[in-house]
């Protein structure tokens, strides 16, 4: 399971897809969307400033601007939006259970923690 390609992640995370759907960041001040394939259904998710999207089963990790560039992660129907860690991060990706990201407080070093939070490591 891959959150996003490595390709729209470095140029900002603005869009990810998940079967018929595609999650995307807004002019409107950033907030996350999502709307059906064929351009119906359009739904707003959450009310942060959000870049590095990433969708993952049922969930979508992001950065939020507003709170340090914190990642946090909310359930694609828009409910249950939690703060996953307290690192200035970037270039966040998601592979099977794991968040893998910059963390410019410590030089760019990359680091990985579990989707739920836990077990937050050096990753390389």
């Amino acid at each position: 399971m891959t959150g996003n390609s490595l390709g729209n992640i470095i140029n900002g995370g603005i869009a990810a897809q998940k079967e018929d759907w595609i999650y995307y960041r807004s002019y409107d001040g950033e907030k996350i969307y999502k709307i059906r394939i064929d351009g119906s259904g359009r739904e707003k998710i959450n009310n942060n400033k959000s870049r590095g999207i990433n969708v993952a089963g049922d969930w979508i990790y992001y950065q939020n601007p507003d709170d340090g560039e914190k990642i946090y992660k909310i359930r694609i129907d828009g409910s249950g939006n939690k703060k996953i860690n307290d690192d200035l991060s970037w270039d966040i990706n998601i592979a099977g259970d794991w968040i893998y990201y910059r963390n410019t407080f410590d030089v760019w070093k990359t680091y990985k923690i579990r989707t739920d939070g836990s077990g937050k490591q050096r990753a390389d």
